[in-house]
């Protein structure tokens, strides 16, 4: 199986590679920069060549995707810079696609455009791989077993010691400026991160605002079940919240961002910060009767569980145990969640209750 990652010199992908190579697996890096693709070759022997590529661009694609099985994508950020490649990718044949995308409205078009041409074709494309909505889709797996009519699923993020990576750095920034829809009364709706905003308390903390924060899990939800309200969130302190996000989203002033966002680029966390970071992630599910279930999974070093849940996937492509086709969410190549959650270096717990 021909492997190529898109976007090798970024953050994330630089840690991608130590997994891949860690795994013994030969790769193929690409990316737009030929200066640090070529850098790359002298840090990872595993590396067997290196591409030229600007994914954005639709006349290069053709020839690139047909050189190759398998595309795990890092170039963010994906609406920006991937709607070409999803779609060419979803117009060949018998392809895999991986990506590390955080944003919602990307996966949500993504299912809603190519998933049916996907299927046909007998190509696969999984998005957001990564150490938020890919919990999130292992934690309600497990969660929802033996539940039925699920009315309520909400996600909520609090994040300590957290220092971004660039990529993620300007994909929240990039946020503020966007219109993003979660699931109200059964149907996508324009949700606002300044007035959607919810006061939660748990047994053994103070209140915190829950800001509505669109990550791709809400998506992955939807396409599962019929549920009247879906929603992932950043908890906050109160003072913090009422800095986050903007009244009036202006998407006509994004490439203009975007643009200055990349020369402002800087570093992200070393190795030894990462260690010091920590994400939990609270999973609430509602069903009927007022029945409700609750999960906490706690993450360290996000980046490298990113570069980890990439990994898995990549066995199992290889192996041959990613069955159904489409456009799809990535905890359906899994069935024993918690295995691939202890895997993953994630601890599992049940939580307290939330305050009402």
């Amino acid at each position: 199986m021909k492997i190529v990652l898109v976007g090798a010199y970024g953050y994330t992908g630089r840690i991608i590679c130590e997994m891949l190579q860690e795994q013994q697996i030969r790769f193929t890096a690409a990316g737009k920069d030929e200066g640090q693709i070529s850098q790359l070759l002298a840090c990872f022997p595993a590396i067997e060549a290196t591409k030229i590529i600007d994914i954005s661009q639709p006349e290069m694609l053709p020839d690139f995707i047909a050189q190759f099985d398998l595309f795990i994508n890092c170039a963010g950020p994906f609406t920006e810079e991937s709607q070409e490649f999803v779609k060419a990718v979803a117009n060949s044949e018998k392809k895999y696609y991986l990506d590390i995308s955080g944003e919602l409205n990307y996966v949500r078009r993504s299912r809603e455009n190519y998933h049916e041409t996907a299927k046909a074709n007998q190509t696969l494309l999984i998005h957001a791989c990564a150490f938020e909505s890919f919990i999130a889709d292992l934690g309600y797996q497990l969660l929802s077993k033996g539940m039925n009519h699920i009315k309520s699923i909400k996600t909520y993020y609090h994040f300590e010691k957290s220092r971004p990576s660039p990529g993620t750095k300007i994909t929240m920034k990039l946020s503020a400026l966007r219109k993003f829809d979660m699931i109200k009364n059964s149907a996508w709706q324009v949700i606002s991160s300044v007035s959607d905003q919810e006061t939660v308390k748990w047994r053994d903390s103070e209140p915190l605002q829950a800001v509505p924060y669109p990550l791709p899990e809400v998506a992955f939800f939807h396409w599962q079940t019929q549920a009247e309200q879906i929603g992932s969130y950043m908890l906050l302190e109160k003072e913090a919240s009422l800095f986050v996000g903007t009244k009036t989203p202006n998407e006509a002033a994004i490439p203009e961002q975007l643009e200055l966002l990349k020369q402002r680029k800087g570093s992200g966390p070393s190795a030894e910060e990462r260690k010091q970071q920590q994400s939990t992630l609270y999973i609430e599910i509602s069903g009927e009767d007022s029945q409700k279930k609750r999960l906490r999974l706690i993450c360290e070093d996000m980046y490298q569980i990113t570069a980890s849940c990439i990994g898995l996937l990549v066995d199992q492509i290889r192996a041959g145990k990613c069955h159904e086709k489409g456009v799809l969410r990535p905890a359906v190549c899994f069935s024993d969640e918690r295995t691939v959650l202890q895997k993953l270096g994630v601890e599992v717990q049940q939580t307290e209750e939330i305050g009402e």
